[in-house]
C-alpha cells in the first residue's frame, strides 16, 4: 500500500506488505499488521491507528504518530517527532534521531545506500536518509540486513 498527496481512511483493520505513507493523512480505524511501515509528511500530515500495530519495522521521519493501542515491533525508527502511543510498547531495536547514533550502530542493521554522512561545524554524523528508506520499500526491498 503506497498513496500519497491525500487522505487514506481504511474503517477496519488493514494487513498489508508494506504501508508508505508519505504527504497524507492516513486513519486505520481498526489493527494494522504490516512488514514495515514508513510515514513522513515534513509535520503536514498525522498518521492514526485506532487499534494495535503490528510490524517488523516501524519508521517515522517526520509526521505526527498516534497509536491508540499497542505497539509490537522488531525495530522502531523515529527520525523527527516522537511516536505516541496509548498502550503497551515493544520494541527490540529503537532508533531515535539518527544523526546522533554512532555510525557502527545503524551500519549494523541497515543497508549502507540508506545512509548518508555529511560534516557540519567540523564533525562528521551519518544518518538515515528517509527517501532512500522509502525507496527501499517501494522496490520491495528490506532496508535492513
Amino acid at each position: 500500500m503506497a498513496v500519497e498527496e491525500c487522505v487514506l481512511i481504511v474503517l477496519g483493520d488493514a494487513e498489508v506488505r508494506r504501508c508508505v505513507s508519505h504527504g497524507m493523512h492516513t486513519v486505520i480505524c481498526g489493527n494494522l499488521r504490516a512488514d514495515h511501515v514508513y510515514t513522513n509528511s515534513t509535520n503536514d500530515c498525522a498518521f492514526s491507528v485506532g487499534g494495535n500495530v503490528e510490524a517488523e519495522s516501524f519508521a517515522e521521519f517526520g509526521e505526527y504518530v498516534e497509536i491508540h493501542g499497542n505497539l509490537k515491533v522488531d525495530k522502531l525508527i523515529s527520525d523527527a517527532n516522537t511516536i505516541n502511543v496509548r498502550g503497551k510498547r515493544e520494541a527490540k531495536v529503537v532508533i531515535k534521531n539518527s544523526s546522533t547514533i554512532p555510525a557502527d550502530r545503524l551500519t549494523a542493521i541497515l543497508r549502507k545506500e540508506i545512509l548518508k554522512t555529511s560534516t557540519f561545524n567540523g564533525e562528521t554524523c551519518t544518518y538515515i536518509d528517509g527517501d532512500a528508506y522509502e525507496d527501499c520499500l517501494k522496490q520491495n526491498t528490506s532496508p535492513f540486513l
